[in-house]
């Protein structure tokens, strides 16, 4: 029998300000169920957190793939450790995967072309494609050279030889059950020794189509579902092994609109019955359906508990911007009644600025509706992020709208690492919009 092939899993936090992305790595535990299940027999995996400790098993293991997610919060951390280990082993095969990545083709080829320490880019779902990527590869006998040269393409698979750009179609994964729970699995125990939020999705997909989020493709727009056996089971799982945190995170995008929603709050509502945890729960809520979003609230607050609020982040409440940004809201009046339910209202809203066609005056007017007569005593108002793999980023949307940016420092995203026999200081550089043609700086 040959010699499994080595995968090291990244997704990683910067440390030198706390930890700052702080939740259970869940991309990277799904990556790694589905690979598992797929190719147990040729492969082995561990996943990492932690960039101090990922160096340290680098080391020690000398991994045939490094694979590492890019974000916003990770991406100068990511790179730095693939070109330091690109630079140990030149033959080691580099594979990121994350929202932070371009639009359009040409704009991927000069991200990838400024980053030859990625060999490949994973775009869209991950579980898939990888899976297809490590098994090619493994044909090659990893010979990364002459796949390139091959020029063979898969689905959602990116990558450059030469100066060419090759790119695989779009692809979405219709049925989740497929990739097993890495909780259950027990891939993510290690993280419950660390002071982590465990976090689930219990679907994948977005309706709306909001221009500076990532998740704003239509290629998402299609929402698919796990079943109801899949999160009972996993949250069993997770609520049984937690130790640190008394929280839970949600990585779906529209949590309580759904019908399926219902389904997962009474789960929640047994869990807490049983575990007295999640003491509290937060995510991204939904756009739609307040009558259903209170229902969900009050199945998981049952006994008069305040574990979870159910509200909306309104980012705008101009008409003319939510038009502009291809964004939908809760109405006011249905907003004003879900704010006032008693602990299942949500305290709390976010405003961005200055997003395309919102005037000084909208703006001023928007804060004093949501401030006098939905009564939020707790607003955040963020500026606004060009953020890679949003269409708020591509040329077209800056020329539009006239998006003077400027970069800084991306808070909390810093740190000083050993990598190899130096001390590196990396921090995250955010571009940020400071003017529009409606709204001066």
């Amino acid at each position: 029998m040959s010699e499994k092939s080595k995968i090291m899993l990244g997704d990683l936090t910067h440390t030198g300000a706390g930890l700052n992305a702080d939740h259970f790595p869940l991309g990277i535990g799904l990556l790694a169920s589905y690979t598992l299940k797929k190719l147990e027999d040729q492969v082995e995996v561990s996943l990492h957190k932690l960039p101090e400790e990922l160096l340290e098993e680098f080391e020690k293991k000398n991994p045939d793939f490094l694979c590492l997610s890019s974000y916003n919060w990770n991406e100068r951390l990511s790179y730095a450790i693939a070109e330091y280990a690109k630079k140990i082993n030149p033959k080691i095969i580099t594979i990121f995967g994350g929202p932070n990545f371009p639009i359009s083709k040409t704009s991927r080829k000069k991200f990838l072309k400024e980053r030859p320490a990625i060999d490949f880019y994973i775009k869209s779902d991950g579980e898939y494609a990888f899976v297809r990527l490590i098994k090619q590869l493994i044909a090659f006998r990893s010979d990364v050279e002459s796949f390139k040269l091959s020029e063979i393409s898969l689905d959602n698979l990116c990558y450059v030889t030469g100066d060419q750009y090759v790119e695989g179609g779009d692809e979405r994964i219709a049925d989740l059950l497929t990739i097993p729970s890495p909780y259950v699995m027990g891939l993510m125990d290690k993280f419950f020794e660390l002071k982590l939020i465990p976090s689930i999705q219990t679907n994948r997909g977005c309706p709306y189509q909001c221009t500076y989020c990532t998740d704003g493709s239509p290629l998402a727009k299609k929402v698919y579902m796990k079943n109801e056996e899949y999160m009972r089971e996993e949250l069993e799982y997770i609520a049984s092994h937690v130790k640190l945190s008394p929280t839970l995170a949600f990585c779906d995008l529209n949590f309580g609109s759904f019908k399926e929603d219902l389904k997962t709050a009474k789960i929640i509502r047994d869990i807490r019955k049983k575990y007295n945890w999640p003491a509290q729960m937060y995510g991204s809520t939904g756009k739609a359906q307040p009558v259903r979003m209170k229902e969900v609230g009050g199945i998981i607050n049952e006994g008069d508990v305040d574990v979870i609020k159910m509200g909306s982040s309104l980012q705008t409440v101009s008409n003319e911007v939510l038009k502009a940004i291809k964004r939908k809201n809760l109405k006011a009046p249905e907003l004003k009644e879900l704010h006032h339910s008693n602990n299942y209202g949500q305290d709390f809203t976010e405003l961005i600025i200055p997003l395309p066609r919102e005037t000084k005056e909208s703006f001023i007017n928007g804060l004093g509706e949501i401030i006098d007569d939905i009564k939020f005593n707790n607003i955040a108002i963020h500026h606004l992020s060009m953020l890679k793999g949003s269409e708020m980023e591509t040329e077209e949307e800056r020329n539009e709208h006239s998006l003077e940016t400027k970069f800084r420092a991306f808070a909390g995203c810093l740190g000083n690492y050993m990598i190899g026999e130096k001390n590196t200081p990396i921090a995250e550089i955010e571009e940020t919009v400071i003017q529009t043609n409606t709204m001066s700086s």
